[in-house]
């Protein structure tokens, strides 16, 4: 019999293509998915621990002692070195920012970074720039970037620096791509920046217990840690970002392998019943039914381990192209082993598993019941029931866990979101054949006065509602998925926009530190296209009995640029930050007086996160009675609803680089890192996505071929009775538009509803703020018409095959 399953797999290759493809495919969704993810989660553990990752011990004091002495003469050192890093602002070409400055140690085992091109900074003018950086600010080796650092008396110090050099900056997709650069270690930009002392340990000297014997030495409070355990402490705070997209993009996976399965077994169903009669005359010369259902599960063996190690191969391949994009490929590919093992077994067994039914349907007939075409309807009805019943349980086990981790909340709700939703699409798969039927009933009601062949495509889809399901079941995953994404994305981005506002209240500021706004940036900040409204801030310096503030005067139009909070102030309130209370010593609804020179005045304090922290909002009217006098010394702006966050805040920098000491803040900031980083992601999980859509597609064809090998008596007795082939491969095309409608209909609606509770649970998980539901409808019309569209080009070559056979051999063979 061994002989005889490879003989046929020989003989028709091209019957059991369609497995091979939806194994290639599902293995190859979740290899990139692990892939991708494992390569980012290492790309980001290299840019946290890169400045430290050549050390054993890093130190961190309290004060500017230096300890260089004290930790050199420790038992165990071999070398320490004092680094020193800040944060300053800079500006280059157009390009604003911030700019990460660290000193370069002098011996090679504790330098992090690379350098590419030119030299090392060897004065105290002279920078090398990350290569990142240069790209991004459009500078090369010989340029000058412009630095903005405070002093002391709390004035700016502006200073130039050369660029020397480019040096490496890791990059990833759940990493910043911050700016950095490096300085001589003497230069006086580090100064009041912060310290660290890199120890390397002598050979064959345990970090752990070298930390613990500086601990014993160093001053108290003094923070003592090995660079491993520095690492994985930074790592903790922003694996976050890394597992919510683990968890998602193997949800999908979970889905599509889902969906794989379906086509599998749907396949599997067509070659069993292409091969009715050759199975009968198995059985008639003495084939056993066990043989027989051994031969279709070696076949399925045979297909799932080639499928799998093709799809093994597809999926890093996909994995190594996203990872190139994002710019984590350049530390090389995260390969784990035993994970890419697991999911090529799962391929197999998925292979196996979904080959059960169908060697089950070939073995329990008789041999003259296997040379018959008609279907065993009471084995039918029977998986109907059975399918129903788990898909209620599925269902009502899916929206438990989707609850719970709802009410929950914190860590752990998307997780919970997650696998109750991979639940709820299982149950809305498994009843299909409950609440389809229906649905088909209806459609052939409303075409009852149509053309014949939409008559006989909507009675088609009545007659056999298991199988019209069947076709339906696939390509309403694949929409589902799509449109899941859609609407899980723009509602994600909604709400993380709605809560950055809620803290941040306006989106732009550009604010002179110190002196007057210059006159000509409001007129350039409001002639910006994608600028909705913008309004001049006067302000002055005002003493409390607590501390000195900042007093910013708003007018009566400032509802234009602030989204909210405005409805509490009046003439004698001023809004506060929570900080700003603190730093008081006043709590909401206290009441402070505020100095201006010889002008006083008191207000009611109310929290409001309208005001900056060290700031006091209030009206014009009530500025002017404190500080008539008082300049300009910014512009809030509002943007467009529709304008790009990353465009608007590139336009207000431009504006704000002509006058180097202006800073420039605001909401948008936030937001468009935000936006890029799920615009990102939104692109790779609809590629990856897609996977599923094809596998869907690959489905639908094979169904209606297996319609088509089913129907073939009833085909060969309509072109008896005069049906024309043009006319039945237009009843199969209706046909098939027909199920993809109501596919892709149940798939909006699935869809919808899965992308609401992801953002539920995302939120859950993050603490939004606020959440907002977001669904296009012009993309979710795309999707529908290309469903459609694909509907019917699935059904042309079914279509073709039964218009090609002649009524009276089709009659004989059936």
């Amino acid at each position: 019999m061994l002989q005889t399953t490879l003989a046929e797999v020989r003989a028709h290759p091209t019957r059991l293509l369609g497995v091979l493809l939806a194994v290639a495919l599902s293995v190859a969704f979740l290899v990139a998915c692990l892939v991708f993810v494992d390569t980012e989660s290492a790309a980001l553990q290299r840019s946290v621990a890169v400045r430290t990752a050549g050390s054993s011990v890093v130190v961190r004091p309290v004060d500017e002692r230096n300890l260089t002495s004290a930790i050199a003469g420790t038992p165990g050192v071999d070398t320490v070195e004092r680094a020193r890093s800040t944060w300053l602002d800079f500006s280059a070409a157009g390009e604003r920012g911030l700019l990460q400055l660290g000193s370069r140690p002098q011996d090679r085992r504790l330098q992090w970074m690379t350098l590419r091109a030119g030299t090392w900074p060897e004065r105290a003018d002279e920078i090398s720039l990350g290569r990142a950086t240069a790209e991004r600010a459009r500078i090369g080796v010989g340029d000058t970037i412009r630095v903005q650092a405070g002093t002391a008396n709390g004035t700016d110090d502006l200073r130039d620096l050369r660029v020397v050099g480019l040096v490496d900056e890791s990059a990833s997709l759940f990493s910043d791509l911050q700016s950095s650069g490096v300085v001589t270690t003497a230069s006086p930009l580090l100064a009041g920046g912060s310290t660290e002392y890199l120890v390397l340990a002598r050979p064959g000297e345990d970090p752990a217990a070298l930390a613990a014997a500086l601990e014993q030495r160093l001053p108290p409070e003094t923070e003592v840690m090995t660079s491993q355990a520095l690492a994985a402490r930074q790592l903790a705070g922003l694996t976050g970002g890394v597992d919510v997209i683990r968890y998602l993009l193997l949800g999908f996976g979970s889905i599509a392998v889902l969906v794989g399965s379906m086509i599998i077994s749907n396949i599997f169903g067509i070659v069993v019943a292409q091969r009715r009669r050759q199975i009968g005359l198995l059985r008639a010369v003495g084939a056993t039914r066990g043989q027989v259902g051994r031969n279709l599960l070696v076949e399925a063996l045979l297909v799932g381990l080639a499928g799998s190690v093709v799809g093994l191969a597809l999926g890093i391949v996909v994995a190594a192209v996203g990872a190139a994009i994002s710019g984590s490929l350049a530390g090389g590919l995260a390969l784990r082993p035993l994970p890419l093992v697991l999911v090529g077994f799962a391929g197999v067994v998925v292979t196996l598993v979904s080959a059960l039914a169908p060697a089950r349907r070939a073995m329990v007939v008789s041999p003259l019941d296997a040379l018959r075409p008609v279907a065993d309807v009471g084995a039918a009805r029977r998986s109907v029931l059975v399918r129903g019943s788990v898909g209620s349980a599925l269902g009502v086990l899916g929206a438990g866990l989707v609850t719970l981790g709802l009410l929950r909340g914190g860590s752990g709700a998307l997780l919970l979101g997650v696998a109750g939703s991979a639940l709820l699409a299982t149950a809305v798969i498994g009843l299909a054949p409950v609440y389809l039927p229906p649905v088909f009933r209806g459609a052939s009601r409303l075409l009852q006065g149509s053309r014949p062949s939409l008559r006989l495509a909507a009675a088609n889809t009545v007659r056999n509602p298991a199988r019209a399901a069947a076709v339906c079941a696939s390509l309403m995953l694949g929409v589902g998925l799509i449109v899941t994404l859609q609407v899980g994305a723009a509602s994600i981005q909604s709400s993380t926009l709605a809560s950055v506002r809620h803290e941040f209240p306006v989106d732009a500021v550009v604010r002179a530190p110190s002196g007057v706004l210059p006159a000509d940036v409001l007129p350039g900040v409001r002639a910006l296209p994608d600028v909705r409204a913008a309004l001049a801030v006067p302000s002055a310096q005002a003493s409390t009995a607590a501390a000195t503030v900042r007093l910013d005067g708003l007018g009566a139009d400032a509802g234009a640029v602030v989204a909210a909070g405005l409805g509490q102030l009046d003439d004698d309130t001023a809004l506060a930050h929570p900080f700003t209370l603190e730093m008081l010593g006043r709590a909401d609804g206290d009441r402070v007086q505020v100095t201006v020179g010889p002008r006083s005045s008191t207000f009611v304090l109310r929290a409001s996160d309208v005001a900056d922290a060290g700031s006091l909002v209030i009206t014009t009217q009530a500025l002017e009675r404190v500080a008539p006098d008082a300049p300009v010394t910014a512009v809030w702006a509002a943007a467009g609803e529709r304008a790009d966050p990353a465009a608007v805040m590139n336009g207000i920098r431009s504006v704000a680089a002509a006058h180097p000491r202006l800073e420039v803040g605001g909401s948008l900031e936030q937001v468009a890192a935000i936006t890029s980083v799920l615009t990102a992601l939104l692109q790779i999980a609809t590629a990856l996505t897609a996977v599923a859509v094809v596998i869907a597609l690959v489905g639908m064809g094979n169904s209606l071929a297996l319609s088509v090998i089913e129907r073939s008596r009833e085909s060969a007795l309509l072109r008896a009775l005069g049906l024309q082939r043009r006319q039945l491969r237009g009843m199969l095309v209706a046909e098939a538009v027909l199920l993809a409608l109501v596919g892709a209909g149940v798939g909006v609606l699935a869809g919808i509803g899965f992308g609401m509770i992801g953002t539920a649970a995302m939120a859950a998980e993050g603490g939004f703020a606020e959440i907002r539901f977001a669904v296009s409808g012009r993309q979710t019309a795309v999707v529908v018409a290309v469903a459609v569209v694909a509907g019917a080009l699935a059904s042309v070559a079914p279509g073709r095959q039964a218009a090609r056979a002649r009524p009276v051999e089709a009659l004989a063979e059936a």
